[in-house]
């Protein structure tokens, strides 16, 4: 008789573990059910892909282009011209057409940029030259340089010019 019992208690237990399968079993369909699952698994699956992605371009950089301007802060007179270099440089072996342009530019202030244009490759200088016109207001100017691509990039550097009175220094006040 004794021998019996862990027999039975052994289908006992076999039972008893059939049972919590079934129960987690169902558990996990009742989550399948449930509408909001599909909302998470959806998301699950959104962020492996951009974690995938991400990865990706880090693996195969992207071809891009730089835009720097070394004088930041420029200073000029009334009917003046100043000039300054933009660098700009490719990265990755960017092939496009990159043009020049400013933006914000106040009244009676031109820019004009010198040849050459084009293709960044491995990089290229290009002069700005900044007219200040007679009637251009005094103090500080925020000037947007944008460099756009032909596949339509566009990398841009703030520059500040300051329009100054022009001052004169007599040569008796020197000797004195």
């Amino acid at each position: 008789m004794s021998e019996e019992k862990p027999k039975n208690s052994s289908i006992e237990n076999q039972n008893k573990s059939s049972k919590i399968r079934k129960s987690k079993m169902s558990k996990i369909k009742d989550q399948l059910r449930d509408p909001h699952f599909h909302y998470y698994a959806i998301w699950i699956v959104i962020c492996i892909l951009s974690i995938f992605f991400v990865s990706l371009f880090r693996i195969f950089p992207q071809p891009d282009f730089t835009l720097s301007i070394p004088e930041k802060k420029l200073s000029a007179s009334r009917q003046s011209i100043i000039q300054s270099s933009i660098t700009n440089k490719s990265i990755n072996n960017y092939k496009h057409n990159v043009t020049l342009s400013a933006d914000f530019l106040p009244p009676d202030l031109s820019i004009e940029f010198t040849a050459p244009f084009g293709k960044p490759i491995p990089t290229y200088a290009t002069v700005m030259r900044i007219q200040v016109g007679p009637n251009a207001s005094y103090g500080d100017h925020i000037i947007k340089v944008v460099g756009t691509g032909s596949d339509g990039k566009e990398r841009y550097e703030n520059i500040t010019v300051s329009i100054v009175k022009k001052f004169s220094v007599d040569s008796t006040e020197i000797i004195k």
